[in-house]
């Protein structure tokens, strides 16, 4: 006989799977801290990556003014002025990425946490499932796992 409920909570879980899986399980798997830390790094290496194309790009768009005065360019002006761009650039990467990824980690917890409840409730099914079920015994008369009983 089919257990409805059962096959309630197995269908919750399987549309949490197919929508959620992706993001929210992966986030599980980290503390919070450990989760923010890593997405903020991986965010910092990208927007450096980015920030030095752009002074390339910028470089290469004026490179013929650059020739035209490369004997009378102030070098220190221009390297403090590039490491201040990157460091604002970096400061607000770091509080929008943490925000981000804290408000991500947030969002996913109680859907984890749910899908979790819920997995410990189909397990629960079977484990009744699995301890009322008639079995047959084997010839040590021994009870034999692999074959039920069918009535």
């Amino acid at each position: 006989m089919i257990n409805t409920d059962k096959v309630r909570l197995m269908t919750k879980c399987a549309c949490y799977i197919k929508n959620e899986e992706s993001k929210n399980l992966s986030i599980a798997n980290f503390f919070k801290r450990d989760y923010v830390r890593w997405n903020v790094l991986k965010s910092l290496v990208s927007a450096t990556l980015g920030y030095i194309l752009l002074v390339l790009l910028f470089a290469l768009c004026k490179y013929n003014e650059i020739f035209l005065v490369l004997n009378q360019l102030k070098y220190k002006e221009i390297v403090v002025i590039v490491l201040v761009g990157w460091l604002a650039t970096m400061v607000i990467y770091f509080v929008i990425a943490e925000l981000v990824y804290r408000h991500r980690f947030e969002q996913a917890r109680p859907g984890v946490t749910e899908y979790y409840k819920t997995l410990k409730k189909i397990k629960r099914y079977y484990r009744v499932e699995k301890d009322n079920s008639p079995r047959m015994l084997d010839e040590e008369g021994d009870l034999n796992n692999d074959e039920f009983i069918d009535y």
